[in-house]
């Protein structure tokens, strides 16, 4: 079978979530085509399997909210979106994919004005919820991107997706409501075979995954420390520590790492979080400032007791505010059902194909 993913490349969430959906379709024999950009195009470079690779054009939702910005910002957004539905549309045309499934991509619209079934994958509808459900949290600044990109991203799946598969962070039932349908997390990773109380003492993780935002973090008030170094980072340590470069990018081979470290200190990426959440490790989340989707995000893992909510400046007190509480956070763990649902989203996926 033919299948396009039509993957967000801003950031590396929309390509990680459908790394292993995507292998085993490769596993079937099935032909995989990925459109994408930026992260996205250089995650599945590396992929082996893959039939072809289809560059898009950037859509780059890092914009200051002033006026004359955003006009220039919303008119570059709206080029690009035209330009790559078109290149969508020429490939569909062409190779005519049995299968097309969408991550957070807005390249199907005309597609789906032709008769083509597009399945989407996307929690812009949860995001919503959460910010409904938790106005005070929100600071004012994240009020224009909630309306301008995570309710157009509703808007725009629910129009012109055929169904609407939304992961959420613990393992539910499948559940319909209209277009969208609930399902558990979607994920690369899987459980290790380290217990929680074999993580080595004194170490802990640092990513910022395929964000381009740096986390820049003070973190000299801690000793005699194992730091490990994922991302665009810029770290302070005590000279007692042992500082880790691993490199810039989220690559297939990080778990056993995270399994070890007793914490990790990470961004409000969907992906990130949830593979967190499998390897049941407690973590502090730093949202990008004024980015709803992070913070949405953080409130769901606090919410669930497995994880503090930080900024930049105030990291060190809540590392401590976590160790002092580990066993607590353990044990929320030990509470949570969470496991990669992908293999259902498979059978989902062919059900709705057919």
């Amino acid at each position: 079978m033919k299948v396009l993913f039509l993957l967000g490349g801003y950031g590396l969430g929309n390509s990680t979530r459908c790394y292993q959906l995507i292998n085993q379709l490769i596993a079937k024999g099935d032909c995989i085509t990925i459109a994408s950009f930026a992260n996205g195009l250089n995650f599945y470079k590396k992929v082996i399997g893959i039939s072809a690779l289809i560059r898009l054009r950037d859509l780059n939702f890092n914009t200051v909210w002033n006026p004359v910005k955003f006009l220039a910002y919303l008119y570059n957004t709206i080029i690009s979106i035209f330009a790559n539905n078109w290149i969508i549309y020429r490939h569909v045309r062409l190779n005519k994919p049995e299968l097309i499934v969408s991550d957070s991509d807005y390249s199907f619209m005309l597609i789906r004005l032709l008769g083509h079934k597009v399945i989407s994958i996307n929690n812009s509808n949860l995001v919503l919820k959460t910010f409904i459900n938790n106005l005070s949290s929100f600071p004012y600044c994240s009020i224009p991107k909630v309306i301008f990109v995570e309710f157009f991203d509703y808007l725009y799946h629910l129009f012109f997706s055929t169904s609407v598969f939304c992961p959420s962070f613990t393992n539910v039932k499948a559940n319909h409501r209209g277009k969208f349908i609930n399902i558990g997390p979607i994920t690369r990773a899987k459980k290790h075979g380290l217990s929680n109380n074999k993580s080595r003492n004194k170490s802990l993780l640092v990513i910022s995954g395929g964000s381009t935002h740096t986390l820049s973090l003070d973190l000299t008030s801690l000793c005699n420390y194992d730091i490990y170094s994922i991302g665009n980072n810029n770290i302070l340590s005590h000279p007692s520590c042992r500082l880790h470069s691993l490199g810039k990018t989220l690559t297939n081979d990080i778990f056993d790492i995270i399994d070890s470290v007793e914490l990790v200190i990470t961004r409000g990426g969907y992906s990130s979080l949830v593979e967190l959440l499998v390897l049941a490790k407690p973590m502090v989340i730093i949202p990008i400032k004024c980015h709803p989707e992070q913070l949405s995000n953080a409130l769901q893992i606090h919410k669930l007791g497995v994880g503090v909510i930080s900024t930049e400046e105030n990291i060190v007190n809540n590392v401590y505010l976590l160790l002092e509480n580990i066993n607590q956070y353990h044990a929320n763990y030990d509470k949570l059902s969470v496991e990669d649902n992908s293999q259902m989203l498979l059978t989902l996926l062919r059900d709705k194909h057919e």
